[in-house]
Order: structure tokens, then C-alpha cells, then sequence
């Protein structure tokens, strides 16, 4: 599946979140003849990183965080293919910080051999998506083969920080050792 390539269901099944199953809001990132909606996923995520927890806005909103939870649970290329698509809606640094902290790792995390051979390289030839894998803090919970190849892929930056809980920051912190 390519960066443009529409996600179907003859790549993987679309899961349906608890909120989808339970909630009275039907299924919000889905179109009236279901058809997976990422636009509207991305711009409710967006909105939950952007408004403070509690509000009316946020609430009316988070649905997101279980959708794309669900996704990196249950689709991890389906996953993968969203946030590739999604980082576009985020511009701001705490933005991408937030992405990277939270579903890009937890796919990392639970996928990451299943995923790595596209992560690096969709990371080889995109600057934004290197930068949002720069990120990632999630060292001591990702397969270290995973890790390691992490790190390569990060290393022409550009870099959210250096920060040693980071690919590019474990492998300055690595050095020194």
C-alpha cells in the first residue's frame, strides 16, 4: 500500500471501536455506507490535541483517541496508512509531539516488526514523517532490532529535539557510554 493508495478492505478489516459498538454517536469516522472517513479522524484527533481535556469540544471529540486505538490494535498497516495521512493536519510541533507519543508508538510498540520494512521506508522519502518518528520515546518497550533501525531511519533528520528518550537522542546518549 502506497502513500496514496485508499485503504480497503482487501488490505485489512477495519476494526469497529467500543464507542462505534456502544456509544449513541454511531460511528463517526465512517460515512452513512461505512466507508472509513480519515479526514474526519484526523481533524477530531487534531482537535483533542489542541483544546484542553474536559471541554465540550473535546469530548464531543474523543472519540478519536479509541478509533485510532483500535486501529493500531487491531490494523496495524491500516493504522500506519492514517497517520502517514494524517500528519498533513498537524503543523505545530506539540501537535506532531503528541502523534508520535502516543499512536505512533504504541504501534511501534505492539507492531513494530510487522510494520518497520514500511516506516523506513516511507521515512527514507519523507522529511515530515522522519520528523515525526523523531519523537518517539519509546526505547525500553520496542523490539531493540526495531529500535536499531529506528535510528538509522531518523538520522538524516530533520529532529523534533535530541532528547535521549529519542531515536537520534539514544544514539548520542549511546556514543558517550
Amino acid at each position: 500500500m502506497t502513500q496514496g493508495e485508499p485503504m480497503t478492505e482487501k488490505t485489512e478489516q477495519f476494526p469497529t471501536c467500543f464507542s462505534c459498538k456502544y456509544d449513541a454517536r454511531g460511528n463517526p469516522c465512517r460515512d452513512k455506507d461505512g466507508n472509513f472517513l480519515p479526514e474526519r479522524l484526523a481533524k477530531a484527533l487534531l482537535l483533542c490535541c489542541q483544546v484542553e481535556v474536559g471541554t465540550p469540544q473535546y469530548e464531543a471529540n474523543c472519540w478519536a483517541h479509541e478509533c485510532l486505538d483500535e486501529l493500531v490494535a487491531e490494523a496495524p498497516q491500516r493504522a500506519l496508512q492514517f497517520i502517514i495521512s494524517a500528519l498533513q493536519y498537524f503543523k505545530e510541533d506539540a501537535e506532531i509531539a503528541i502523534l508520535a507519543a502516543g499512536p505512533v508508538e504504541n504501534l511501534l510498540v505492539a507492531h513494530g516488526t510487522e510494520v518497520i520494512d514500511r516506516v523506513e521506508g516511507e521515512a527514507a522519502g519523507n522529511e515530515r514523517f522522519r520528523f515525526l518518528l523523531s519523537g518517539i520515546w519509546g526505547q525500553p518497550h520496542i523490539d531493540p532490532k526495531v529500535w536499531g533501525r529506528l535510528k538509522v531511519a531518523v538520522q538524516q533528520g530533520p529532529w523534533l529535539d535530541d532528547d535521549p528518550r529519542t531515536p537520534q537522542g539514544s544514539s548520542k546518549r549511546d556514543s558517550v557510554e
